[in-house]
């Protein structure tokens, strides 16, 4: 089991407090012990960092299904455990479906050995939960990047340019509506792919790609409108780049064109 260093228990009975702190500290003897006696005073203590949480099913001002939405809003990643001298079945229902990890009658939490293992339990799901949790947004963030990315060039595509135009209601990054916007429109490009074929068109759009993130600043964004047609949003044009894609053509003709 990890350490654990902050522990919160809410009870509204003062005996039945110090009897599960008592289990408690027989099994993790260092753990910081905190108390609440209502669920007022459990949503002022939340904003600790506490590992996790033993609470009383039913407290004077709260019932458990209707405080731990209220400390999970607040602490999402804390681990609820309910306690309750009932083993009713609605009981234990209701404290699950209401948020709660896990859920152990007070004649077995006050036994060390029972409670280190339900504890143990907890923790195990919580960690898993985490980890699932991160998963998930990994996993958004890639298809979030990848919906917004043009294959190809790996450039930002059209729904990525439009997204943030109309964010900013039209004008992009700049609050002072001092942005640039410049479209590239590659001349000649059908006979590039005629003459050398597709793969070849490939390349150049790649490498024109490549080239523009070079001169481009961290704030704009270049995308690939679709096609040969590229628009590029700065917030200030970098020194240089006017003159330099003025030469875009002269340059991939003497780089790119004797390859193929």
């Amino acid at each position: 089991m990890k350490p654990i260093s902050k522990v919160l228990i809410v009870d509204d009975d003062p005996a039945h407090r110090k009897i599960i702190g008592w289990s408690l500290q027989q099994v993790m003897p260092d753990t910081d012990i905190c108390m609440a006696a209502t669920g007022a005073e459990s949503l002022r203590a939340i904003s600790g960092n506490f590992d996790f949480c033993l609470m009383d099913y039913n407290l004077g001002d709260f019932k458990a299904p209707e405080l731990i939405p209220e400390i999970l809003a607040r602490r999402p990643e804390c681990p609820i455990i309910v306690l309750s001298a009932s083993d009713r079945q609605d009981v234990v229902i209701q404290s699950i479906r209401s948020g709660s990890v896990d859920f152990i009658n007070k004649c077995e939490a006050v036994v060390p050995a029972k409670l280190r293992q339900c504890i143990e339990r907890v923790l195990h799901v919580a960690v898993t939960k985490q980890l699932d949790r991160r998963k998930v947004e990994r996993r958004i963030e890639e298809l979030e990047h990848s919906a917004a990315t043009d294959p190809l060039t790996g450039l930002s595509n059209r729904r990525a340019v439009e997204s943030v135009t109309l964010k900013s209601n039209g004008v992009a990054f700049d609050r002072r509506g001092r942005t640039t916007a410049i479209l590239l429109d590659l001349d000649h490009f059908k006979q590039v792919n005629d003459r050398y074929g597709h793969r070849a068109g490939d390349t150049v759009l790649r490498n024109v790609g490549n080239m523009l993130r070079e001169l481009s600043s961290a704030s704009d964004v270049v995308s690939r409108w679709g096609g040969r047609r590229i628009p590029h949003f700065a917030r200030r044009l970098p020194l240089g780049i006017r003159s330099q894609l003025g030469r875009v053509g002269k340059k991939y003709h003497q780089r790119d064109a004797g390859r193929y």
